[in-house]
């Protein structure tokens, strides 16, 4: 997957870009950034780009659902 996370400054917001097939690994880099905005912040907004998005595999289906 080609993805890119971005924060604002004051890390109220993340930004993340989604592209290809998301696969479980994926969620290894997202899930400790997203966690520690939320440690940090205690309520994140989060916009989600998907560009080319194709699909995600069955493992990464599962790790999304354990995250959200």
């Amino acid at each position: 997957m080609a993805s890119e996370l971005k924060t604002t400054e004051d890390g109220g917001l993340l930004e993340v870009s989604l592209s290809g097939k998301v696969v479980k690994e994926d969620y290894n880099t997202f899930v400790p950034v997203v966690d520690r905005a939320v440690a940090q912040h205690g309520k994140v907004r989060m916009l989600v780009v998907m560009h080319d998005f194709h699909r995600w595999t069955a493992s990464a289906a599962r790790e999304d659902t354990k995250f959200g």
